[in-house]
């Protein structure tokens, strides 16, 4: 595990994402510096007034369930508990991990829907309206720490093996939590099949369904649409649809850096849509898990940017973000004329990738060269009759992964 303390909202901001609505809480106390903290929404916590009060503030908590899509956190009030709580949850070795006087917070984002606030005599269970302090001077005049530094995992609460009832903090006996709801589906990373895969017969209708799919699905499509999805989705000939979890998880790591917010979503569903036949679970499971998915990509990247860069992200709108994330890729990788930080890319090329169209594209990188981001190398040429088109070549003037 992994022990440096939190000490800042920036920190913060980069661990959870840049979405998690944080709240000011009273100097060595535990109770928030303003009343209609469960009201709040994250854009009024980035207005100036508010974001100099979070800075100035000794003590900051995060406001946990749907507020700050899906964070939520068990509250283990014993030191001794604790150990047995890591036994029976080995994968909250994995996750953040804080620590106020005694016991401690395990955080994880809630695939389901997150829960209130359930108080036991073991500790808490915190979800929507209930709050976590991350870091600051607990009452005890300690500070309060962090025991792993790492981001919160994603899973179902009903995943969690939790204390029973009456433990009173001697040798606990465990029991698993009941689900949120019946109707909740549980996320499995096995196969998802529905026809008999084992006989060749079964094979050919899943293949014969999925063809047919594909066909309808294509001549109803944008042709740019299409086209990203034969070149991010079907790359390999030798897919196997049977195992939709791993595909899933594969498709959207690569295609959040190469195509938009919005393109990437058509896409991770068509391609359940096209390859329903192959598998069980629904479509709300395919993109709840998904958005979780991409929860953790977007932290992971985040946590590429140094802390200027990290504060210009986020300021900039969603539509500059993915051109912002497409052209840092696009500059850390070699091609057959340009070596980083040098790449090409058209407008026409940044409009399909974002799904808009070449004029915004345009204005897009024009606000990106404005702000210092990127800069022009060599002016691409338009088409004409009787001379091809060429894209523009232009520098990353950041950061990059190489």
């Amino acid at each position: 595990m992994k022990n440096k303390n939190i000490k800042n909202i920036d920190q913060v901001y980069k661990l959870l994402g840049p979405k998690t609505v944080l709240i000011p809480i009273k100097t060595g106390e535990k109770t928030p510096s303003i009343k209609s903290y469960k009201n709040l929404k994250f854009e009024q916590t980035q207005d100036e007034k508010f974001q100099e009060k979070l800075k100035s503030s000794t003590n900051v908590a995060v406001l946990q369930g749907e507020k700050s899509s899906g964070l939520c956190s068990i509250d283990i009030d014993s030191d001794e508990l604790c150990g047995d709580f890591l036994i029976n949850n080995p994968q909250m070795k994995n996750t953040l991990i804080t620590k106020g006087q005694r016991g401690a917070n395990f955080w994880f984002y809630t695939l389901g829907h997150p829960p209130g606030l359930k108080g036991f005599e073991w500790g808490e269970i915190r979800g929507n309206g209930a709050y976590t302090i991350i870091f600051g001077i607990h009452p005890c005049g300690d500070n309060y720490s962090t025991i792993n530094l790492a981001k919160p995992i994603c899973l179902e609460l009903d995943e969690i093996n939790l204390p029973s009832e009456g433990v009173n903090f001697s040798p606990p006996y465990f029991a698993k939590s009941k689900s949120i709801t019946e109707t909740e589906t549980k996320t499995i990373c096995y196969d998802y099949i529905t026809h008999d895969m084992t006989s060749v017969e079964g094979k050919i209708d899943a293949l014969n369904e999925a063809k047919k799919r594909y066909d309808e699905w294509q001549n109803n499509t944008s042709p740019h649409i299409v086209k990203n999805y034969e070149t991010y989705i079907e790359r390999e000939d030798d897919m196997d649809f049977s195992i939709r979890n791993h595909e899933l998880i594969r498709q959207t790591t690569l295609l959040y850096k190469r195509v938009g917010t919005e393109m990437t979503e058509i896409l991770i569903r068509a391609f359940y849509e096209v390859n329903q036949p192959f598998f069980k679970a629904d479509i709300h499971n395919h993109m709840k898990e998904f958005s979780a998915h991409l929860k953790a990509l977007e932290s992971d990247f985040l946590c590429c940017l140094t802390n200027e860069e990290f504060k210009d992200y986020q300021r900039l709108n969603l539509a500059h973000q993915d051109a912002y994330r497409i052209c840092r890729d696009l500059a850390s990788f070699d091609d057959e004329e340009y070596e980083p930080p040098n790449f090409h890319l058209s407008y026409q090329q940044l409009a399909n990738r974002i799904n808009t169209h070449p004029q915004a594209a345009q204005r897009i990188m024009k606000d990106l060269k404005t702000l210092g981001f990127v800069s022009v190398v060599k002016k691409g040429l338009r088409y004409k009759k009787g001379r091809r088109s060429r894209a523009s070549v232009w520098e990353w003037k950041l950061s990059l992964d190489l």
